[in-house]
């Protein structure tokens, strides 16, 4: 169980306590993650049982102005002794275009040994909205041997939002050994909300050997009116058949002081899969104070 208290530079406090939980049912050893306002810190314990950090990140905002708004987020990786390695400075200069668009730049330096930042990756995201439909683009490049940027990786979205309904579809390009950026992934998902419950489905399809895409994944969730979110995946087996492969309720519940969220999950049988087991919790976490708020299904 973890239990930290700490503030951020604008007065939120937390206190945080999480559990997982083995076959057995007892507590065991894992990295807790904590939130509150513009700071975020992973803790795990030693063998000695003393807590020490495993990342931490500090988030600012550097200037907000003239439609552009600048922040800056230093990530601090430390090893299992607790000791800092070299810092990761991460800079978003996000701009409102006359058009309407909205174009952000995010850049990451890495610190070396001596302290010094280095240029490791550079991406650029341009996003148009026009009425129900968002659409936007991704590029990242990263540094050649030669000192040039080089483009790795292309990612496009579009979101369609109408009444009750919501359609999204992604795809992640990339550089093939021939240079040329190829599709290597794709996702679309699907969320329809009515009588205060929406139900999403999700499909995740890579590029296989032979380039076709090949069906990797598919989720469905649900989230029920009163919080509770129920995710079922769906797994394929060697003939490409999908199958149930976990099933998770998650149940958030308010508190006098916080929040409450409690984790079960459901496995196939292994005498039939088309069954599920005896629902076990894996994971309980306890939060009193600024909590933030539920996550989509």
């Amino acid at each position: 169980m973890w239990l930290l208290t700490f503030s951020s530079v604008w007065g939120q406090q937390a206190n945080v306590s999480t559990r997982t939980f083995d076959l057995n049912g007892h507590a065991v050893q894992g990295v807790g993650t904590i939130q509150s306002g513009p700071t975020r810190s992973q803790v795990t314990r030693d063998l000695n049982g003393r807590t020490v950090p495993v990342e931490s990140v500090e988030e600012r905002v550097v200037s907000d102005a003239g439609g552009v708004r600048t922040t800056e987020r230093i990530v601090k990786r430390y090893d299992p002794n607790g000791n800092p390695g070299p810092a990761e400075r991460v800079r978003i200069e996000e701009r409102k275009q006359p058009d309407g668009s909205i174009s952000t730049a995010a850049t990451i330096e890495r610190g070396d040994i001596n302290r010094a930042f280095q240029l490791a990756e550079r991406s650029t995201t341009l996003t148009r909205t026009a009425g129900t439909r968002t659409e936007s683009t991704t590029t990242v490049e990263r540094p050649t041997l030669n000192g040039s940027m080089e483009v790795i990786e292309r990612r496009d979205q579009a979101i369609n939002t109408e009444s009750n309904k919501t359609t999204e579809r992604a795809s992640t390009l990339r550089r093939d050994a021939n240079g040329r950026l190829t599709e290597f992934a794709k996702k679309d998902r699907e969320a329809i909300s009515s009588n205060g419950q929406t139900n999403e489905n999700v499909v995740e399809y890579e590029s296989a050997t032979t380039g076709q895409m090949r069906l990797m994944r598919q989720t469905a969730a649900v989230l029920q009116p009163d919080g509770i979110r129920q995710v079922t995946v769906y797994l394929p087996n060697a003939q490409g058949v999908l199958k149930v492969s976990e099933q998770k309720v998650i149940e958030r519940k308010n508190t006098p002081t916080g929040t409450t969220e409690t984790t079960t999950v459901q496995f196939p049988l292994p005498s039939d899969s088309g069954k599920l087991g005896t629902a076990r919790m894996v994971e309980q976490t306890v939060c009193n104070g600024a909590c933030g708020q539920p996550s989509r299904p």
